[in-house]
């Protein structure tokens, strides 16, 4: 109950505005106790940065309008990119590869910018082959 109540007057910026520091008591308390609920194998550096976030709500602004989660949010979008289990970060790479070619002015820019970095794409009848 001293989570959730905190918690939530830290998401209302109605409450936020009177009760903050309450919120802050009550997260410091649920914090002091929390070993005794759960065990001190559970209490972890998450549970203790608690205690400092009415702080942050202080200075940032109620929790519904901070963005604390810019990176999961793009993990998620990593996550997106993945087709199948196998060779995750190979699979991540071409899909940002098929975006900058999607986003490129030119696509044979992109093309040639591949083909110079890539020792394997010159064969020896290079020669006779026109540019990209």
């Amino acid at each position: 109950m001293l989570l959730s109540v905190g918690m939530n007057i830290l998401l209302n910026p109605h409450l936020c505005a009177d009760h903050c520091q309450y919120a802050g008591d009550l997260l410091v308390h649920y914090v002091t106790h929390f070993c005794q609920l759960y065990g001190q194998n559970m209490l972890t550096y998450n549970v203790h940065g608690l205690v400092h976030l009415s702080h942050e709500v202080v200075k940032y602004g109620t929790l519904d309008t901070v963005s604390c989660f810019a990176f999961e949010s793009y993990l998620g979008q990593l996550k997106r990119m993945e087709r199948k289990p196998t060779s995750p970060l190979e699979q991540v790479i071409r899909r940002i590869s098929e975006q900058q070619v999607k986003t490129a002015k030119d696509p044979s820019d992109h093309l040639r910018k591949i083909a110079e970095k890539t020792p394997y794409f010159r064969t020896p009848s290079q020669r006779y082959c026109c540019d990209l």
